[in-house]
């Protein structure tokens, strides 16, 4: 099942799209239509790249969830 086949049985839902790490996840994500990207991490291409976009994303730095412990 791909993403477009998802959209279209469940066309109420939001998809995005992780975890990206390239520019080529950020374009080939876009190019099926998610709504947002979420990764674990970027460096200036990957950034550049999603900012370029356009498309809302989230970075996860799984170290903050530990700092309160």
């Amino acid at each position: 099942m791909t993403i477009e086949d998802i959209m279209d049985a469940a066309p109420h839902l939001m998809i995005g799209m992780g975890t990206i790490r390239t520019p080529q996840d950020v374009q080939d994500s876009i190019d099926a239509g998610v709504a947002f990207l979420v990764s674990p991490g970027a460096g200036p291409a990957l950034l550049s790249a999603i900012r370029d976009c356009g498309a809302p994303a989230a970075r996860r730095n799984v170290f903050d969830d530990l700092s309160r412990y």
